[in-house]
């Protein structure tokens, strides 16, 4: 049996359902980003995106400066590597 969690503290943020192929698009270097969540959504604490990267290509390596980056791949092969080759 689960038990129903409750905040402390009300948000003023409603639930949101977006769909797969929904969501604010953006093209970046050939790489398709599809916001499901966006910043301000969530008080600028989260975004959530869906991202298609075709085979072969190579996302260039970069860092975040404000926020972490987690990826769930959910088709296909991903490798990755850094600056020093390892």
């Amino acid at each position: 049996m689960f038990a129903a969690v409750t905040a402390d503290i009300a948000s003023p943020f409603s639930p949101k359902v977006i769909a797969p192929g929904e969501g604010k698009t953006v093209m970046l270097f050939g790489v398709r980003f599809r916001y499901k969540v966006e910043t301000g959504d969530c008080g600028g604490t989260l975004a959530v995106m869906e991202v298609e990267i075709p085979a072969h290509t190579l996302v260039k390596p970069h860092n975040h400066t404000r926020e972490d980056e987690f990826s769930l791949v959910l088709e296909g092969t991903v490798g990755s590597g850094s600056e020093t080759g390892s």
